[in-house]
This record gives structure tokens, C-alpha cells and sequence, in this order.
């Protein structure tokens, strides 16, 4: 190796990011920085009233916008006493699990597939056209695909009625076989480089798919066949944020790992769908993957929400007061890119205290430095030459979908 230093500037990403590569006396370090200002959301909920943080949560970013309004609702309900009914439960669950899909459906076609193949005018119409469907069943449950307003702590302040519900799974089988037909085209068209994950550690929500929002808490986590139980107390034994000196995010370890969370790590920890042996493997050992695994969590999880629609069709939603007015509450969620965690602790007059969050992107920085390092020794050890890498370390990042909005809120003044 030559000493020298490669600065990549990623686009096809949600927000300004770049890659700094160093290669200094046949070693190999890698910076993934966060270019965008710090924004500092969860100084702006502080001494609010409790019911102002979800709104101002749901604006940490549009793209994740459904993932932190319920993260968000959720730990003020924990920290509050509320428990809410279990149609509540489920039809907030299913609004998640639709953006989720939304997210998948854009990150796939318009961002990860362009660097495999150029695309089919007839699957991005395919792929508009579930997403126009999954937008409108957002509007017709949620107001809106982005910010959305129609709950706070306790449940819903709109009507949700079965017009609404049976609008919604209308919407959703005419989606099922367009995401059928952008997963075989996923499928056949991306051939991921090889490579072995350094640190195959995973981690997600033990409730996942059948809940991606749970109940309350505690929640249990799966981290590469461990168990772990998480609550508002114990958090931050296991979840370990550090500031770098390059980035305006913070990077983070799950009991001293470095680890990876989303759609592959989901599939991994849960196996809620019957993969072959060699995708198995696959999964396993190629962060690449994870474009892959994000193709079959969509299928998967249309067809889920379906199932719940069903389950709740002609069922009325109820509103679940506080039952004290402070505490400390923790919510831990999937959300598209994976683990979503808001704490909130609320004093007397129930007002915020203090709040935490970590993010998905914070949550796996660390794996794509590692990542981008194996990589890049794989690469010299092949005899690439060092032009090429830009391609395979861009491509790489981009498989894990970073969402930069989402990180740089995390920095906090001191």
C-alpha cells in the first residue's frame, strides 16, 4: 500500500456525508463523517409540555418522520403510566411498518439499484406506483406520509372508522404484486460484491415483525443470538455513544461491540422469513446484503399489514389517560434503518426534564468504518487498483442506507 488519503463524497444518501479513507504504512483507517450542522432537537423539547414532543420529534427529519412521532409518543407513555388498547397498538404499529415499506421502496430503486444496473423504466413505474399507494394509506390513517398529527400520548385524536381501515387494505393488496415483481427484479439484478463482515454482530427488537412499535416496555433485544432487556434505567449500560473529532454525529457500541441494526439484521435475529441456506449465509457475512434483505422485508411486511387491518376491521380505537404525571419513559422501535431509542423524563408538571435519542445511523457508524476497512484490504490484497475503490466503498456505505438528518441532531451543547 502507498500512503495516501482518498476523501469520498457520498450522494444517493438522505443528507451531506463523506468517507475519508487513510492509507498510511500499509494500514487502513476510515472516518464516515456527518457533514450536516448540528440541530439540537432534544434541547428544543426541553421544559416543554410532554404533548409538544412528538410533534417536534416527527421533525428530526422527513424521511424517518413516522419512526421518531411513535418512538416519540411511546416512551411519554411509559413514562406517564399510559398503556394504551390494542387496537391503538396495532394501528400505530401498521403506520411504522408503512413507512418503513416507503422508505425500502425509494432507497431501493432510486438510491442502491443505479449502482448495479440501470433501471427499467417499466419497475420504477411499478415501484411510483406502490409508493403512491403506501403515501395515500398514510394520508388516509396518519393526515400525512410526513409529520404526521393524528395522535399523541394516550391514542388517537381522529376518528379512524372502517372506511378508513377498509380504504387502506384495498390500497395494500393492489401493492402486494408490484412489490412482488420489484423483489424478483431486486433479486435478479443485484450481484453484491463479495466480501466478510468484520464484526457480524446484529442487533434488533425481539418483537419484530410482529410488532416494529411495541406495547410498552421493557424491551427485549437479540444481538447475534443473545438476549438482552432493556429499560429506561439500564439503557445506557449497554448503548454507549462517543463523539469524534471529523463527524457532527456521535458513533455508538452495544456492550462494547461494534454492530449493525435494519433490515438484515431483522431478518438474522427473528427468522420470520424462510430464507435458503445460501441467502442465509449471505446475510450472515455481506453487509452488501442488507439491499437484499430490505426487498424481502417489504413483501413481508404488506402482507402483515394486511393480516392486522383485518384482525382490527369495524374495531374503534380508545383513548388511555396518564395515570401519574411524571417519570421517566423509554421507547426502543424499529424504524427503517433499524433500533430507534427516545427517552424522556418528565418532572412534576410534566414538563421534559431531559431526552435522549439514538439513532439508527448513529448506531451503526462504527460497523461501516469497520466495513469500508475490511473492504478496502480486501481490495489491495485482490490487486485492485486504488481508483477502484471509490466505487466499492461508496456502494457499501450506501447499503446500509445512512440517514444523516437523523444522526447530526445528537450532538448536544455542552
Amino acid at each position: 500500500m502507498t500512503n495516501s488519503r482518498l476523501e469520498l463524497e457520498l450522494d444517493r444518501v438522505a443528507g451531506e456525508s463523506k468517507v475519508n479513507v487513510y492509507l498510511i504504512n500499509g494500514e487502513v483507517r476510515v472516518e464516515y463523517a456527518s457533514q450536516l450542522s448540528e440541530r439540537m432537537f432534544e434541547r428544543l423539547v426541553t421544559g416543554r409540555d410532554y404533548r409538544y414532543a412528538p410533534y417536534i420529534a416527527a421533525r428530526i427529519c422527513g424521511v424517518c418522520s413516522h419512526a421518531h412521532f411513535w418512538a416519540s409518543n411511546l416512551a411519554i407513555e411509559n413514562a406517564l403510566g399510559i398503556e394504551v388498547d390494542e387496537v391503538t397498538a396495532i394501528l400505530r404499529d401498521v403506520c411504522n411498518k408503512l413507512q418503513i415499506v416507503e422508505n425500502h421502496l425509494v432507497y431501493l430503486i432510486f438510491l442502491a439499484l443505479p449502482d448495479y444496473r440501470e433501471l427499467e423504466a417499466g419497475i420504477v413505474t411499478k415501484a411510483i406506483r406502490a409508493r403512491e399507494n403506501i403515501k395515500n394509506s398514510l394520508n388516509t390513517l396518519c393526515g400525512r406520509l410526513s409529520g404526521p398529527q393524528p395522535y399523541m400520548p394516550g391514542g388517537f385524536i381522529k376518528e379512524i372508522s372502517l372506511q378508513h381501515v377498509e380504504k387502506t387494505i384495498k390500497l395494500m393488496e393492489e401493492s402486494v404484486p408490484l412489490v412482488e415483481e420489484i423483489l424478483e427484479y431486486v433479486l435478479s439484478k443485484v450481484n453484491s460484491p463479495s466480501m466478510s463482515d468484520p464484526s457480524p454482530v446484529y442487533l434488533a427488537l425481539s418483537t419484530f415483525p410482529e410488532r416494529s412499535v411495541p406495547s410498552k416496555g421493557p424491551y427485549i433485544l437479540v444481538s447475534s443470538g443473545e438476549y438482552f432487556t432493556i429499560n429506561e434505567d439500564n439503557y445506557l449500560n449497554y448503548f454507549n455513544e462517543v463523539k469524534s473529532s471529523y463527524s457532527n454525529s456521535k458513533a455508538c457500541t452495544f456492550n462494547g461491540k461494534t454492530f449493525f441494526v435494519g433490515a438484515r439484521a431483522r431478518l438474522l435475529a427473528n427468522k420470520y422469513v424462510e430464507l435458503n441456506s445460501e441467502l442465509l449465509e449471505v446475510l450472515r457475512c455481506n453487509p452488501y446484503s442488507n439491499i437484499v434483505a430490505k426487498a424481502i422485508e417489504s413483501r413481508y411486511l404488506l402482507r402483515d399489514i394486511v393480516y392486522k387491518l383485518r384482525s382490527i376491521s369495524g374495531k374503534q380505537p380508545r383513548r388511555t389517560p396518564p395515570s401519574r404525571k411524571q417519570g421517566k419513559g423509554l421507547s426502543v422501535i424499529e424504524a427503517p434503518r433499524g433500533l430507534l431509542i427516545h427517552f424522556y423524563e418528565l418532572d412534576e408538571n410534566s414538563r421534559i426534564k431531559s431526552a435522549n435519542i439514538i439513532t439508527p445511523t448513529v448506531m451503526f457508524t462504527k460497523h461501516v468504518e469497520a466495513s469500508a476497512e475490511a473492504l478496502i484490504k480486501q481490495l489491495y490484497s485482490e490487486k485492485n487498483e486504488e481508483n477502484t475503490f471509490t466505487k466499492y466503498v461508496e456502494m457499501l456505505v450506501r447499503s446500509y442506507d445512512p440517514c444523516i438528518p437523523c444522526a447530526v441532531h445528537v450532538v448536544k451543547v455542552p
